[in-house]
């Protein structure tokens, strides 16, 4: 994640973001009888996702950044997968782009002297695809300062994307 800021008053800031979000090694879905059905993979699904938009500061610790146009591609550079159709992207192509707006909400503060947490909300809703459907990320991860040199962290991810069909009805590959 990067963003880049021209700031227009003291809280307000024309920001351009970049994003990019993948995973380093394969997912599976484990079945009752054993066997183990791949369902991701490095850049299967890969998503890249360019923001123009405003970022409000209003304290230290928080930024909000909206952005009513958006462009996100999701790559899904695995042929299987990409049959399958299981994120949205046609099975003829690997890559599909999608316009939309943007919203994250990020957040970093110290709970106590020795315990703090960092968090950020991403929203986006596709304008050409069940706009109403909007797709969630967020991400929290508290940390503890146990000694000079060891500190432990808890993370914690949800994530919904209306297009991402992993545990429902099995769909067959046309």
């Amino acid at each position: 994640l990067s963003k880049y800021g021209y700031e227009i008053q003291p809280l307000l800031s024309v920001t351009g973001l970049f994003n990019f979000r993948s995973q380093f090694s394969k997912g599976y879905k484990y079945n009752a009888d054993g066997s183990r059905e791949l369902l991701s993979d490095i850049l299967a699904p890969g998503y890249i996702l360019l923001s123009m938009g405003l970022d409000y500061k209003p304290v230290k610790g928080l930024s909000i950044f909206l952005s009513p146009l958006t462009s996100r591609w999701t790559i899904v550079n695995n042929d299987s997968l990409a049959a399958k159709k299981l994120y949205g992207v046609d099975s003829a192509k690997n890559v599909q782009k999608s316009i939309g707006a943007f919203a994250s909400i990020t957040c970093n503060m110290g709970i106590s002297p020795i315990i703090s947490y960092n968090g950020r909300v991403d929203l986006f809703s596709n304008y050409e695809h069940n706009p109403q459907n909007v797709d969630f990320l967020m991400n929290n991860m508290f940390v503890a300062k146990l000694s000079k040199f060891l500190s432990a962290s808890l993370a914690l991810d949800l994530i919904y994307d209306d297009d991402v069909k992993l545990f429902g009805p099995k769909q067959d590959a046309p």
